[in-house]
């Protein structure tokens, strides 16, 4: 599937990938993402990156700000497309009739706004797990 990004690991704690996560974030507890009255649930098993953990190099690969977390109940990440104006990771997404993504709760709900990892990056969808 070429439009395919990313893939959760075959152990169930879905998705593992680096997110933007609220001060105080520990590694091993449950915090959330995305939008105040909608937000996802990830786990973090790393620490919040830090200025401070980047001088003693920690991190690799992690922005400020970021940990690297499962997301529970997301198996892959796909590339659908423009995303609408203004959206923010961990964002409900809809598809169109005309095959576009929306933010329209009245189309169909395709997933969750998630960073695309590695060369080109960008935004996709994390596609829930038997939806």
């Amino acid at each position: 599937m070429k439009n395919q990004k990313y893939y959760g690991d075959q152990h169930g704690r879905g998705l593992a990938i680096a997110l933007p996560v609220p001060d105080g974030t520990v590694s091993g507890r449950p915090t959330t993402i995305g939008p105040a009255g909608d937000p996802v649930l990830v786990v973090p098993f790393t620490e919040r990156q830090t200025p401070a953990q980047r001088a003693l190099g920690w991190g690799q690969g992690l922005k400020d700000g970021e940990a690297s977390c499962y997301v529970p109940g997301f198996g892959q990440i796909l590339d659908l497309g423009a995303m609408p104006a203004g959206v923010v990771i961990g964002q409900k997404v809809y598809l169109s009739a005309a095959g576009m993504l929306t933010t329209t709760t009245t189309d169909l709900y395709v997933g969750r706004v998630m960073p695309i990892e590695g060369p080109g990056g960008g935004l996709g969808v994390a596609i829930r797990v038997n939806t």
